[in-house]
């Protein structure tokens, strides 16, 4: 009896032991999967706002890439890349040819594509291709390389090679101190690449915001046009915002002044998808009410501006520098 009744409680400790031991290794590869689907933040993606003459070029950077094993989720970053360097309307279309050691502007159009794409490449796997892919401010630093040099991705190891504005401007300013030079490099670089770069974001509900904001998602990605009012001509940033209202019967002027002027204001915490957000000083006076588009969430806005038709983040660096306020049409 005693045998029978140690044999019991042998296999009931054997039963114990497994059934812990099976639970803490579903415990730890249900953690490793979770960890593994929480580390990314960087987002992803859609280049918009694009020349002719840039998209023409996407099959010889895809090809490029190819050729070096940089993957395709990058193309529409090096399309950006080369909007702001060249706009795709000279050779040297990636302004890659002072990386090879020549002076400006003194390569064929193929070889500036392939040294363009090394050295992006190069960037990212120098931080660490799983690292960009985990921190979208990585990733700004590999852009940001692109146009200082391989230098600033040292400078910003001690901030776990994480991108911030005042890194890139300290960098330019100790570089320009030793070549003795007024400055170095564009510290406003990533801004200027990003507004060709739409995140690829699931917009909100909008609410009652929804019809107008329906009648002009179809125009996303269009370029941006300067005194643009309708489809036919483009947009631009009052333009797309009166054309809309126009489609539900409500009459509301193209000029970003005007739109100002027959709005009332409200605040961050009563802003709904919908409102108003203007901007001041993107060009003229400083104070002047240059520019508008539709408030969708307290990160995102749709309307046209220099990168196109489409959602864009108002809390972005460039836009927060002309922040004027949101304000509600009231009918």
């Amino acid at each position: 009896m005693k045998k029978w009744k140690l044999k019991c409680l042998s296999f009931g400790l054997f039963v114990f032991t497994l059934f812990v031991l099976i639970n803490g290794v579903i415990a730890s590869f249900t953690g490793l999967v979770m960890e593994s689907q929480n580390t990314s933040n960087r987002t992803d993606y859609t280049a918009t706002g694009l020349s002719q003459e840039v998209i023409a070029l996407r099959e010889e950077f895809l090809a490029a890439m190819k050729e070096i094993g940089m993957p395709e989720t990058y193309i529409d970053l090096l399309l950006a890349i080369c909007m702001q360097e060249s706009g795709g309307r000279v050779e040297d279309v990636m302004q890659s040819s002072e990386s090879l050691g020549y002076p400006p502007n003194t390569i064929t159009k193929s070889e500036s594509i392939k040294q363009g794409v090394k050295v992006l490449w190069g960037n990212i796997q120098a931080i660490g291709e799983s690292k960009v892919e985990e921190q979208e401010d990585r990733l700004k630093t590999a852009v940001q390389a692109y146009n200082f040099g391989g230098g600033f991705i040292g400078y910003t190891e001690g901030n776990d090679h994480k991108y911030t504005k005042e890194l890139a401007v300290s960098f330019s300013a100790k570089y320009a101190q030793i070549n003795g030079w007024s400055s170095y490099g564009d510290v406003n670089y990533i801004e200027h690449v990003w507004r060709y770069l739409q995140s690829q974001t699931t917009p909100p509900d909008v609410g009652d915001f929804e019809p107008i904001l329906a009648s002009i998602l179809p125009f996303e990605g269009q370029p941006y046009v300067f005194g643009g009012k309708n489809p036919t001509t483009g947009f631009d940033c009052s333009g797309i915002v009166s054309w809309a209202y126009a489609q539900h019967g409500i009459s509301f002027p193209s000029y970003t002044v005007t739109q100002w002027e027959l709005t009332v204001p409200v605040s961050l915490e009563e802003a709904k998808p919908g409102d108003l957000i203007f901007f001041k000083g993107t060009y003229g006076a400083p104070e002047f009410i240059s520019h508008i588009e539709f408030y969708v969430s307290d990160t995102l806005m749709y309307g046209s501006n220099s990168s196109g038709v489409g959602y864009h983040n108002w809390q972005d660096s460039y836009w927060q520098q002309h922040f004027a306020g949101i304000r509600r049409l009231v009918r």
